[in-house]
């Protein structure tokens, strides 16, 4: 398999690991000083488990593993590519761009930190994510294979990636059945060095993963605390726990099983107890975050259903008076 993987950050770089140790053919892209590192001295990747570290490898470049700055390479066809930026850097042109390197077969990954309007076939009328919209401009409904990313990882420093904690994995779901094969073959894949669990309804897969993250990042930003002090925290979680009740009415409101309950994602996620919300990371690094595209997506959606969001939009706007550029 010949697989793009455009956005080589942590999650990008740790399934560019997963593919490229079953001998898929990768090519990524990714900028700056981590685009020269990886040139140069190639992708270190650690795996741990909290803090006992089970893997490292270094994947140097080579005739698989190919390393771009950007698109401007020979022009050819990807079997699968995986967008895998923040949500707030993605643009018309970026989908333009990639879609050049489709063919009618090829498989594309968009990402999902925020809710993606495709998977909606009752109200795609509603438009309340127009990026995910602009996205069926240029790539078919039938050629997605949907992925939701239950990782915690880190760019340590330019080359070098930490994946502090596996929950979930990549869950993963083909849209349509043209696409059923090559989700098999990444599920495969996945497995092997990581997990892949089958997904039986991606709208409510999507839905927990984007309002868990949602939840955990706001409080994170709320109270300025990593994981072990939010679990220390009878408060913050109370709060979070507050937020998953009130979103999973989404899914309920859309006929839809809430495939886990709200205090097992806690749980769940509180179980990497050194790592730090991706969010709450990126603010302290002076960052730009995704907080308000995930809120977008969900209060957009939830009043087009006529769903009240009390406690998350309160939660919302006191974190947007804290932090201005949020």
């Amino acid at each position: 398999m010949k697989i793009l993987i455009y956005g080589m950050g942590a999650i990008g770089s740790h399934l560019a690991y997963c593919l490229y140790k079953n001998k898929a053919k990768i090519t990524g892209v990714c900028r700056g000083k981590h685009y020269l590192h990886i040139k140069k001295r190639g992708l270190r990747i650690k795996i741990y488990e909290n803090k006992i570290k089970l893997k490292e490898n270094v994947i140097k470049k080579n005739k698989n593993f190919l390393i771009y700055n950007n698109l401007n390479f020979k022009n050819k066809k990807f079997d699968i590519i995986f967008i895998t930026v923040k949500i707030h850097q993605i643009t018309d042109n970026m989908f333009k761009e990639i879609s050049k390197f489709c063919g009618p077969n090829t498989a594309i990954v968009p990402p999902c930190t925020d809710i993606p309007s495709w998977i909606y076939p009752k109200i795609n009328s509603i438009k309340y994510n127009k990026r995910n919209l602009t996205f069926l401009k240029y790539f078919f409904l039938e050629n997605i294979i949907a992925i939701t990313m239950w990782v915690s990882g880190r760019l340590i420093k330019p080359g070098v990636v930490h994946i502090r904690h596996i929950q979930r994995g990549y869950p993963i779901m083909n849209i349509k059945n043209k696409m059923k094969k090559k989700t098999i073959y990444l599920r495969k894949c996945l497995n092997k060095y990581c997990k892949s669990p089958i997904v039986k309804n991606f709208t409510s897969e999507a839905l927990i993963k984007v309002t868990n993250s949602f939840a955990f990042n706001l409080v994170a930003l709320n109270t300025n605390y990593e994981n072990f002090e939010i679990n220390l925290s009878i408060n913050a979680k109370k709060k979070i726990l507050e937020i998953l009740k009130e979103t999973d009415k989404i899914i309920i409101k859309l006929g839809l099983k809430v495939p886990q309950i709200p205090e097992s994602r806690i749980k769940q996620t509180l179980s990497s107890n050194v790592h730090i919300m991706s969010m709450l990371e990126d603010f302290r690094n002076g960052k730009k975050i995704e907080t308000n595209n995930q809120w977008d997506s969900i209060k957009n959606l939830s009043k087009a259903l006529g769903i009240k969001l009390v406690h998350s939009n309160k939660l919302y706007n006191e974190v947007k008076r804290k932090i201005l550029t949020i």
